[in-house]
């Protein structure tokens, strides 16, 4: 969809045709000064995929955090 360094062939969008644009569009872009630049990576299955894996690792990391280390637990402390 992009041409050249990543701008579409209209040079300037509003807000709203941006919008519209982004609607229907597969790829991610972003609107500087009225111009349209193509932004690289994140294709909206991309993103999609990205929020299932942080999703995935912080439920990971917490119930690891809720462990304890060995020698650490309350049976071993002394008073």
């Amino acid at each position: 969809m992009g041409t050249g360094a990543g701008h579409l062939p209209e040079d300037h969008y509003s807000f709203e045709d941006y919008l519209a644009l982004e609607e229907r569009s597969e790829l991610r872009h972003e609107l500087v000064g009225g111009r349209v630049i193509l932004m690289s990576g994140g294709t909206r299955a991309h993103d999609q995929a990205m929020f299932y894996l942080a999703q995935r690792l912080s439920d990971a990391s917490r119930s690891t955090s809720r462990r304890t280390a060995p020698g650490r637990g309350a049976s071993s402390a002394r008073g």
